[in-house]
């Protein structure tokens, strides 16, 4: 799937703004939350295998892709909240299964913990709980000047395709790299950098609502540099019940777009095995 064969989205009104949708397959919905600094189409080489079993709601976050600019500083509770918000705007009154790809594990963190019965499982991939380090936050806090200055050009591309993709990746996939270039050219310059300070530079600890969600949660982790170790992955898992751990190998932050055929595999499992 390329960004010419995607559909035109649907923009749902939440307290954050509008959130672009696509939807995809048919059956019981699952919501796809992208990471961030990407957006939706970061899920498009997942989306075909995912949806020969559930009817996919992939969502823009706010300030990203297609959804209205992000103008104010914001929470991933005050996420939580505008993903109930569509939820509610698009019907969906029973459980829905929910897959989240580092900022939208987060997202579904919250809204399983503050909105007891809103998702029937939990799919968390390179989404730790801890605060970002001293040194993410010192770099991050580097890049917001660099946003506002020069945009989102080919140095800005750059870092962060070096931050998310694996070295294989940048020198052998082109596609990958143009997922994060379309990406960051979608988001404005305001977006960007309130979505830095929002979801890294003031991200609060996530342990209580890993911990305090009760939906069967998949845990993954992938073995490049990424965030979430294979270790700390089964530590987070053994700390939430019903909670289980994987490792997507050959990959860093960006598992949906590096390893696709290995990530829905272990989603497909993980969903048979809810019954």
């Amino acid at each position: 799937m390329t960004a010419a064969t995607r559909p035109a989205p649907r923009l749902v009104p939440t307290r954050l703004g509008r959130l672009a949708v696509r939807e995809y397959g048919a059956g019981a919905a699952a919501v796809l939350w992208h990471g961030l600094l990407v957006d939706s189409a970061s899920w498009s080489r997942v989306i075909p295998p995912l949806a020969e079993h559930r009817r996919l709601i992939v969502v823009d976050g706010p300030g990203h892709g297609d959804s209205d600019e992000l103008a104010r500083v914001t929470t991933i509770a005050r996420c939580a909240d505008a993903a109930v918000d569509l939820l509610d705007a698009l019907g969906l009154v029973d459980p829905v299964d929910w897959v989240g790809s580092a900022w939208g594990g987060h997202v579904g963190y919250a809204v399983d913990a503050a909105h007891p019965g809103r998702l029937s499982s939990l799919v968390a991939i390179e989404s730790p709980t801890e605060p970002a380090s001293t040194a993410e936050r010192r770099r991050l806090r580097a890049l917001r000047p660099v946003l506002r200055v020069a945009g989102r050009g080919g140095f800005v591309v750059r870092l962060v395709a070096e931050a998310q993709l694996t070295d294989y990746s940048r020198a052998v996939d082109a596609e990958a790299v143009a997922i994060v270039r379309e990406s960051l050219r979608r988001q404005s310059r305001r977006s960007l950098s309130t979505s830095i300070a929002s979801f890294v530079l003031r991200r609060a600890d996530l342990e209580a609502d890993l911990v305090g969600g009760s939906a069967p949660a998949l845990l993954v982790a992938s073995d490049d540099r990424g965030y979430w170790t294979p270790e700390s992955v089964r530590r987070a898992a053994g700390r939430r019940a019903g909670a289980t751990a994987t490792t997507v190998s050959w990959s860093r932050m960006l598992v949906p777009i590096e390893q696709p055929a290995a990530l829905s595999r272990e989603i497909v499992g993980f969903w048979r095995g809810l019954g």
